[in-house]
């Protein structure tokens, strides 16, 4: 990660423990790591758009009281400040210690005697003792949660931001959901709505940066076979549970920090592997997911051996149970060397392996994409 970053220089004890006379280059293990040309993969976080939104950016400056101001004097100062939602109390070395909202106080000032009772006395004793306050840093998904499940006093209130536990601005809920809305559609541009995966724009990024690198790696187009007639006995609902127990078990059968999962859409998903166990780990999430499939089918279903519906042209046909076929395309650093690739053309490899897939007993065929463009079938 570090070096994909362009990181040039480091130090840690993984690099070298401090000694008086230090060795004149790194262990072998760590020569290892740095001439191989695998690299990261990206966190989540980093790839659907959460990363970067914070607090800070929602900041509306906003001017304070101290908690000795009269309530008089506030309803003065909202009065001068008609966009002024609230206001936040704050001791000498400014720190939030109660919040004053506008209306609240508006309203309270509309009941019989209270200006007389409460007019000159100090701004704390009518305002809200516990405020919401984040720090500038905090991120957009972290505020979200939060305020997911708190009464209309609060959100009317807003928030306080804070920089270090001193007071920065304030903020309001409209602006928070606006703010989550816009970045959740931008992500839903990246990922898949149902499995949460990435979808075709940062698979297509990921093949790109693995091709630019020069690292060897397998991509692996994996299919449902007979899924829609599944789908179309058992309804939605247990199709998309079927969908998820797949990316789930796919999640499983990958490295982290080295192999990328996505969702192409529908029932295909693809995985790149850079690391040379792609099969034992392909292979046992195709005998993990079989099971696990026949099991969303009702007994008397699995007793038949399947179940009776109608193929793609209307005519009654028996469907066996849904199973993983996976179509792999091995691209090696010295076809990546010799021919121009793109993303478009692993597509293109993968849809050749993947109908190979679908007819192989063990529901897995590899293909090398050298031998596919020797053979003309890719425009390269």
């Amino acid at each position: 990660m570090v070096r994909d970053l362009g990181v040039s220089a480091g130090q840690g004890y993984f690099l070298g423990r401090p000694v008086a006379l230090p060795e004149p280059q790194a262990s072998p293990e760590v020569r290892a790591v740095l001439a191989s040309r695998q690299i990261a993969v990206f966190p989540q976080a980093l790839r659907t758009g959460w990363s970067g939104m914070t607090a800070g950016q929602l900041l509306r400056p906003a001017p304070t009281i101290h908690p000795t101001t009269s309530n008089n004097d506030v309803l003065a100062r909202f009065h001068s400040q008609p966009d002024l939602h609230a206001m936040a109390v704050v001791d000498e070395a400014m720190r939030p210690v109660a919040m004053m909202n506008r209306q609240i106080l508006i309203d309270r000032y509309a009941t019989p005697f209270h200006r007389e009772l409460y007019g000159r006395k100090a701004c704390i004793t009518l305002a809200n003792p516990a405020p919401v306050c984040f720090d500038r840093r905090t991120s957009l998904e972290d505020m979200a949660e939060l305020f997911a499940g708190e009464q209309s006093h609060v959100l009317a209130d807003g928030f306080v931001i804070t920089d270090q536990g001193r007071y920065v601005g304030l903020g309001t809920v409209a602006d928070l959901l606006r703010a989550t809305t816009e970045v959740r559609m931008e992500a839903a541009r990246y990922a898949n709505p149902l499995t949460f995966l990435p979808g075709n724009i940062l698979l297509n990024q990921h093949v790109d940066r693995l091709i630019a690198a020069g690292s060897a790696f397998h991509a692996c187009y994996v299919d449902l076979n007979q899924f829609k007639p599944f789908n179309d006995r058992y309804g939605y609902w247990k199709g998309d549970e079927m969908l998820k127990g797949a990316a789930a078990i796919l999640a499983q059968a990958c490295d982290p920090a080295r192999d990328f999962l996505g969702h192409v859409g529908g029932d295909d998903f693809l995985v790149l592997y850079q690391g040379d166990d792609w099969e034992v780990r392909i292979r046992d999430a195709i005998a993990r997911f079989n099971d696990a499939a026949l099991m969303l089918y009702s007994s008397m279903d699995r007793a038949a051996g399947g179940i009776h519906g109608e193929d793609r042209f209307g005519n009654p046909a028996f469907f066996v149970p849904v199973t993983m076929a996976a179509g792999v395309v091995s691209v090696s650093a010295e076809a990546m060397a010799t021919l121009r690739l793109c993303s478009q053309h692993i597509g293109a490899a993968s849809a050749v392996a993947k109908r190979s897939a679908k007819r192989a007993p063990s529901g897995v065929a590899r293909i090398d994409i050298a031998e596919l463009a020797a053979r003309g079938v890719l425009d390269i």
